[in-house]
């Protein structure tokens, strides 16, 4: 009866889910047309690259292969409208919301409501502005955010130590996420260094030395394929020169005469304003998480370099773009449920 209960509710959120997007995203079928030129381009790249071109070999945009790649099965659905566009949003939303209910599941006791609490956290991850134009390379990276918030929450309520396939699994998170957009890799730079940062006070060489190598082996699992992809085309020079360098060099500063904390600090606040309700949740909800005496002391300095180097990663270069937005809604559901 039990089961039964708890695959009718997943049945009603996940058609909740659905509903979300039919009418959230400018990509579903309810809408003529997706108006933002950035979804428009990278759909083109992806057409492009089904019709045998190669990205930043043959055609130019400034987003990562992995984003390409995910346009390129959107193209291959449909190459006429935003129909596979859609249906890539909705895949990885679904695997949002699943990792968001797993969460909820370790604090809700009621199994069924978790469902519910997990479906809540939802709607604040796409109950914005930033996600409405859809297929954005913020959205796309939320499902991999969200994977390792999900292992840090799961390790801090069973109280157990992180294995070398957990270190294995998320650098091909971060390796997956690295080139799909490069500047949303900020919460595993945090989780890495904080792991890091313990072993040296306690002294592990060797335990690190081992982290580090499952660590850069997920890492290069995703990484190897790409490289060695765009060498035997004969694109890598230009992935290289597209990718990084015009990114690095290209995108500047948005007010060089003031300092970096204060461009992030500005950016964030000129992001999150428009979320009031959604600050305000997180603001209550981070508080109750900090004071709550059952959290070690460690798990809340971990969660708080994740966010602190996410957020750092993202408004380094000051613009405050909507979207910006979109990878941070990944921790305010998080303290909402915890």
């Amino acid at each position: 009866m039990k089961e039964v209960k708890n695959r009718i509710n997943l049945g009603i959120t996940s058609l909740f889910v659905l509903i979300s997007y039919l009418y959230g995203t400018y990509s579903s079928p309810f809408y003529q047309t997706n108006p933002w030129v950035d979804t428009n381009a990278m759909l083109t790249m992806g057409r492009a690259w089904l019709h045998g071109m190669i990205p930043f070999r043959d055609i130019f945009e400034q987003r990562g292969p992995v984003m390409y790649l995910i346009y390129l099965i959107a193209a291959r659905i449909s190459q006429i409208n935003f129909l596979g566009v859609f249906v890539m949003e909705v895949l990885f939303g679904f695997i949002s919301f699943y990792l968001l209910t797993k969460i909820a599941q370790l604090f809700v006791k009621n199994q069924s409501f978790a469902y519910w609490v997990g479906y809540g956290a939802f709607l604040l991850t796409i109950g914005n502005v930033s996600f409405r134009y859809g297929g954005s390379p913020e959205q796309f990276a939320l499902p991999f955010i969200l994977g390792l918030l999900y292992l840090i929450l799961i390790k801090m309520c069973k109280d157990e130590d992180y294995t070398h396939k957990d270190f294995f699994v998320q650098g091909m998170l971060l390796g997956t996420v690295f080139w799909l957009k490069y500047s949303l890799i900020g919460a595993w730079v945090g989780f890495f260094l904080f792991i890091a940062g313990y072993f040296l006070i306690q002294k592990k060489w060797i335990e690190l030395l081992r982290v580090i190598a499952s660590a850069v082996g997920g890492f290069l699992a995703i990484s190897a394929p790409i490289i060695i992809y765009y060498s035997l085309v004969n694109g890598l020079k230009e992935l290289i020169q597209a990718y990084f360098v015009l990114n690095l060099t290209t995108y500047g500063n948005a007010n060089d005469n003031q300092s970096k904390i204060v461009q992030i600090l500005q950016g964030m606040q000129r992001n999150f304003t428009p979320h009031v309700i959604a600050i305000n949740v997180f603001v209550l909800s981070l508080l109750v998480f900090l004071l709550h005496k059952q959290i070690k002391l460690k798990q809340k300095v971990l969660l708080t370099t994740v966010f602190g180097f996410q957020a750092f990663f993202i408004y380094y270069s000051g613009h405050p773009y909507s979207y910006y937005f979109l990878p941070m809604t990944a921790f305010l559901a998080i303290i909402f449920i915890v």
